[in-house]
């Protein structure tokens, strides 16, 4: 075979591969820095449904990253942490810098516990006192203002 058409040959080669390698930066792109996708939650409190879009940590790793090293969250805003079972998990602030109220809701998704406004930063545990499969964590303060409370249904599909 002429050195041409090795040459030639070669650079089709390399041709092929940066297309691949391209393609493949491009999936990996899309697939782990794409907008995460909100669910939409609702409180049925005293006075009404109170909606909030929710981020959903589900993963052991989501979990323990929840909204650490966030520094504002809108009032609309949350996290719901999904469990396999009902049990006890603990939480903390670590590394969180705005206030939250966590909820924490039944598999049959009724609020079961409350911890609210939660000191940002603080390493100290946070438990429900009564088994959970579902915890919402939202802005310190919210669940004050939305009369949100123990025995309320929480609405989601997931």
């Amino acid at each position: 075979m002429p050195v041409n058409e090795k040459l030639k040959r070669k650079n089709r080669v390399q041709a092929v591969l940066i297309v691949i390698v391209v393609l493949i930066l491009i999936y990996l792109g899309f697939r782990f820095f794409k907008q995460k996708s909100l669910l939409e939650l609702r409180v049925r409190t005293k006075s009404g449904e109170v909606n909030f879009y929710v981020e959903v940590a589900e993963t052991f790793a989501q979990r323990a990253l929840g909204l650490m090293y966030r520094k504002n969250l809108p009032k609309d805003r949350g996290m719901l942490f999904i469990y396999s079972s009902e049990g006890y998990y603990p939480f903390w602030m670590k590394n969180t810098y705005i206030p939250l109220d966590i909820i924490f809701i039944s598999a049959d998704k009724r609020i079961v516990d409350i911890a609210k406004n939660t000191t940002p930063l603080s390493t100290t545990q946070i438990n429900s006192k009564v088994p959970f499969k579902y915890a919402l964590e939202i802005n310190g303060g919210l669940s004050d203002k939305f009369e949100i409370e123990i025995g309320q249904e929480v609405l989601f599909e997931y």
